[in-house]
């Protein structure tokens, strides 16, 4: 059967591919004594850090900064403060970045919160929304500290807007609402996958350099077992040269001297 050149070329890729392959295979049957023990203490190790790394939890909610009444009740406005949210997006970083100082953290952590919080303005918002997270160990935890922490952030957010003994009134205070409660707390498995992961990662590359170094010691030395063999084999070859030469030297004299008297004999028997 005819192939077309590109096909015969694609063919012999994957028949290299798969002698690799089970090249691979062989260099690890070959060093068993290696590769077996590595084998079982990667499965082991990735099994244990699996069991023993401890689930964690999180829960997210999600508010907006609301406008104050004075821009609500301004002329086409209509008494709506959604309608000026667009113009407190920067307020919101500002919120933002004020609850995620170490100070920020000392307060909730005394008011009870163990859990690690976050606040993040998300990106490409379309408004002046803030990401609350909290994750943590404990689920029952997580589901009791979320509602302190939203309080905790309206009552940062009012005392950004108390300008010391200038009071701000309170028709000028900008509010927030909760616009996503807070869900309820779900695993977060991509730490732990991604240890496990690692784990097991490194555990093969350690039986794979253990096992082609093994192999590679034992190739050094077949060839200098094979180099030691063939000075062997050529300095016996010179030896026996040199018996024959040594031989061939001094048969003929003996030969020469042998011939009469084979010949006086032969003549003494007729």
């Amino acid at each position: 059967m005819a192939y077309a050149p590109g096909q015969k070329k694609a063919g012999s890729r994957i028949e290299g591919l798969t002698m690799d392959f089970g090249e691979i295979f062989r260099i690890l049957q070959r060093h068993w004594r290696i590769s077996l023990p590595v084998l079982l203490l990667t499965v082991l190790a990735t099994a244990g850090m699996y069991l023993a790394w401890p689930a964690k939890y999180q829960s997210t909610a999600q508010i907006t900064l609301v406008g104050p009444q004075s821009l609500a009740t301004a002329q086409g406005n209509g008494n709506n403060p959604y309608l000026v949210v667009g113009n407190l997006v920067p307020m919101a970083n500002i919120l933002a970045t004020n609850l995620s100082t170490e100070q920020a953290v000392q307060q909730l952590n005394a008011m009870g919160v163990t859990g690690t919080f976050t606040a993040v303005v998300p990106p490409f918002a379309a408004g002046p929304f803030i990401a609350l997270t909290l994750e943590g160990k404990d689920r029952a935890a997580i589901s009791r500290d979320m509602p302190v922490v939203i309080s905790f952030t309206k009552k940062q957010l009012r005392a950004m807007q108390d300008n010391g003994s200038v009071q701000t009134p309170s028709s000028g205070i900008v509010g927030a609402a909760v616009i996503a409660e807070p869900s309820t707390p779900t695993p977060v498995r991509k730490t732990k996958i991604e240890l496990v992961a690692g784990v097991f990662v490194l555990g093969m590359v350690a039986l794979f350099l253990l096992s082609f170094g093994a192999e590679a010691r034992a190739g050094r030395r077949r060839r200098r077992s094979n180099a030691r063999r063939r000075e062997s084999a050529v300095s016996n070859g010179v030896n026996q040269a040199a018996g024959v030469n040594q031989i061939s030297i001094g048969q003929p004299g003996q030969e020469s001297q042998d011939l009469p008297q084979q010949d006086s004999q032969s003549v003494r028997v007729r």
